[in-house]
């Protein structure tokens, strides 16, 4: 499916474990990050050989959320940008983009313009959200973000995908224009958690899955679901899974680094 995609051949292998880095590259327990030399370690880890550098979509500090809840404080696809532009070859993911907390033709168009100064750098994890601070900041409905979720989806794809297409939905209507710059190729779409939705639709939306850590024996259980329910709607090629999981501590009272591993 995407035999030729430079970053998603080195992030997704079958048969094999690949290590990714989850930005903030600090220990930071409940702390907000600093985010000091966030560049100069993600310059570092390109030349490690780590595969792909993560990015969370957080608008608010939320004290009441139970973790520092501000991901690395900027923007996700503005900071995306500025480590493409310091990096070679490591791939930068979202995990995830909560759509719908973000137009999706404005969304599309951000995508295009990355991916066309970039290309085949960026892996696009996509996600329906849970912090309901950010939901209430921007006065969108919390309890229907899985129906938001699959609308706001399939407009992204229409307009980055189609030429000309027509779309007629809660965010808009879009006939006889299309969105430039126009893509060379699908960007791989990583779906993000369950995004209130069942296995079934993931198997059948999804080029990939993330999802949280599980004792093994669950995971083992989930990984072989999203690709059994993949499976039976003959969607033969491979479809990778990932997930985040502490590495080590620093320090006590530390938060321990992250790192995001796929298979």
């Amino acid at each position: 499916m995407f035999e030729q995609h430079q970053t998603y051949g080195r992030t997704y292998k079958e048969g094999e474990l690949t290590l990714g880095l989850h930005i903030p590259l600090e220990n930071y327990r409940m702390n907000t990050p600093t985010m000091q030399d966030t560049v100069e370690l993600a310059r570092a880890a390109d030349g490690y050989g780590f595969t792909a550098l993560w990015l969370r979509d957080v608008i608010l500090e939320d004290p009441h959320f139970g973790d520092p809840a501000v991901g690395q404080i900027y923007d996700i696809l503005i900071y995306a940008t500025l480590l493409l532009s310091q990096t070679e070859k490591i791939a930068i993911g979202t995990s995830a983009l909560v759509l719908p907390l973000r137009h999706p033709l404005r969304l599309a168009k951000e995508i295009a313009t990355i991916e066309a100064l970039f290309p085949e750098r960026l892996i696009m994890g996509v996600s329906s959200g849970d912090r309901q601070a950010d939901f209430k900041g921007l006065g969108v409905d919390h309890p229907s973000r899985g129906e938001q979720f699959r609308e706001a989806l399939a407009f992204l794809e229409k307009a980055l995908y189609e030429h000309y297409p027509f779309i007629d939905s809660r965010y808009g209507k879009l006939e006889q224009a299309t969105l430039v710059p126009k893509l060379q190729q699908k960007i791989p779409t990583m779906i993000t958690g369950m995004a209130q939705q069942n296995m079934e639709w993931l198997g059948r939306n999804g080029d990939g899955w993330m999802y949280y850590p599980q004792g093994t024996l669950r995971q083992a259980e989930l990984i072989q679901a999203w690709r059994d329910s993949a499976a039976a709607q003959n969607k033969t090629a491979f479809r990778p899974f990932s997930m985040p999981m502490h590495a080590g501590e620093v320090q006590r009272n530390r938060r321990k680094s992250s790192l995001f591993c796929a298979i």
